[in-house]
């Protein structure tokens, strides 16, 4: 993915998956260069509109996960992970939160971890699934050691499950974890709201250390290359695992259309309207949320 606005203002998102001898190891990569405009609302789940603040990033992340299966006849791979962020912040909001200097992370600052990755995936297609599940864990060490700026740890487990229905339509199910302790910078929280987790949100209108969501999306086709979604999402973000209260969760609805522009590989070109608490949020991408 690259836009580029009249400002000079740019993103660059690359995501190449390699998978070599008969898919028995996976290389996965991520190169995400930007000087792009974003909003801090501060953190934690309860924040207010009225807190929004602009702030320009430049950021350059690299990752790259190596992983081997682990048995010949089952779809378990496990590997390693290493993480790289650096960011800079030309300016703040005279009257915001980021300007003062006390949310982690406001300075900018590199950030080098490693990690373990386990994961589990016999999805019949990568791009669009129609059955099948992944299920993904990663426990990654940010550290001086690795020539971080920052010292902080950070879990991930993502599960999806896709169930075909009426032999061409299907029910899509994603439930997503996030946690990290440590000195972590505002960046690296946790966050709510975006393209792919909560849409109807502005993207991390909520964010801290701990993350819960589920989401769930009906598929269908509809004529020749066009099809339809309907989806609805459940998530919430707390200072830790035992702050999550299940009278503060935040729901999303939505519909979308989808434009099959390749029909070998399953890919598409989507559009979504998500709507939350006193929020709504359109998004044009391509492949699917999850």
């Amino acid at each position: 993915m690259a836009i580029y606005t009249q400002n000079r203002q740019f993103m660059l998102n690359l995501s190449p998956e390699f998978y070599l001898g008969d898919g028995s190891t996976i290389i996965i990569g991520k190169l995400d260069l930007r000087k792009y405009p974003d909003k801090f609302y501060g953190i934690g789940n309860n924040t207010r509109l009225e807190m929004e603040e602009s702030y320009t990033q430049r950021q350059v992340s690299f990752e790259i996960s190596a992983q081997k299966k682990l048995w010949a006849n089952k779809d378990v791979f496990a590997g390693l992970y290493y993480g790289f962020d650096h960011y800079a912040f030309p300016g703040f909001e005279p009257e915001g939160q980021l300007v003062c200097g006390t949310i982690t992370g406001s300075p900018g600052g590199t950030t080098s971890g490693l990690g373990i990755v386990l994961r589990r995936d016999n999805r019949d297609n990568v791009l669009f699934p129609t059955k099948g599940h992944l299920c993904q864990f990663s426990a990654t060490i940010y550290s001086s050691v690795f020539g971080s700026e920052y010292n902080y740890r950070k879990l991930n487990a993502d599960v999806r499950v896709y169930v075909p229905v009426f032999r061409t339509h299907v029910l899509a199910f994603q439930g997503v974890f996030r946690a990290t302790s440590g000195t972590v910078p505002f960046m690296a929280l946790a966050r709510l709201g975006s393209d792919g987790i909560l849409r109807g949100y502005n993207s991390a209108r909520y964010r801290d250390n701990t993350l819960a969501a589920i989401q769930v999306e009906y598929r269908l086709p509809v004529w020749w290359r066009f099809g339809m979604v309907g989806f609805a999402g459940y998530g919430q973000v707390a200072d830790g695992i035992g702050r999550l209260k299940i009278g503060e969760f935040k729901y999303s609805v939505g519909l979308g259309i989808r434009f099959r522009i390749d029909s070998k590989e399953g890919t598409n070109i989507r559009l979504d309207f998500g709507f939350g608490k006193g929020s709504w949020g359109n998004y044009l991408t391509g492949g699917e949320a999850f």
